[in-house]
């Protein structure tokens, strides 16, 4: 359970599809700080899927490597593989934000689960996710290059395969890791704004996807039609 010490930030980060999801810049993030000596913690729950199982990853041969490499040797994270949903929640409630600076989603559903349980999210401003993280109110937005539908430019390349793809791979990975330690740096300054954001994640997360209030909206919909047949 959350008991309000920042002396160190925990975040947590959550999605099978690791590079996909952006757990490259989550480890770059955990590289940063720890060099920097700067105190967080990242619990990582992910079975690690890479490669061709996703249709953003890199394809270069050995791209992931030396991301595996800091998966072994950093001492700020901890990879827990895949878990239920139970064991998930446990340890969202203990964290301080949420990580999906991801190069491909659609939603989101971790940032939706996330600030239902007052968990502000640090994402990718693409897709839906600018829809309801709202930057430096109820989390952080990660600028990136997107298309006329919020996607990222580059999906859909042909050249995945290519060092080219990797290379803006690891320079967005870096980019958006280095963002999120300034915004963990800003978190770390002013503990009343941190509190505020994590009600505005909160209520944000209720006025937009409250179960309650979807099935009193259906139910009423339901009714007015049920009338009119009668």
């Amino acid at each position: 359970m959350f008991d309000g010490n920042m002396d160190t930030i925990n975040f947590i980060f959550i999605g099978n599809h690791f590079v996909r999801k952006g757990g490259t810049a989550v480890l770059k993030l955990a590289e940063l700080a720890q060099e920097q000596g700067i105190p967080l913690h990242i619990d990582i729950v992910s079975s690690l899927q890479v490669g061709q199982i996703s249709w953003v990853d890199p394809l270069i041969e050995n791209y992931f490597d030396s991301y595996q490499n800091l998966c072994g040797t950093l001492k700020n994270i901890k990879i827990h593989g895949s878990l239920p949903n139970h064991k998930v929640l446990e340890l969202l409630k203990r964290a301080h934000f949420s990580l999906l600076p991801t190069f491909s989603d659609t939603f989101g559903f971790s940032a939706i689960e996330s600030m239902a349980n007052h968990v502000p999210v640090m994402a990718a401003a693409q897709g839906a996710l600018p829809e309801f993280v709202i930057d430096k109110e109820n989390g952080f937005l990660l600028p990136m290059e997107t298309n006329d539908i919020g996607e990222w430019v580059h999906i859909g390349r042909n050249d995945r395969n290519s060092r080219e793809y990797a290379e803006l791979f690891n320079t967005e990975s870096d980019r958006f890791a280095t963002q999120m330690l300034s915004h963990l740096q800003q978190v770390m300054s002013s503990q009343s704004g941190y509190m505020a954001m994590r009600q505005n994640a909160y209520h944000k997360a209720k006025e937009l996807f409250s179960a309650d209030d979807a099935t009193l909206f259906w139910d009423s919909i339901y009714d007015q039609s049920g009338n009119r047949l009668r």
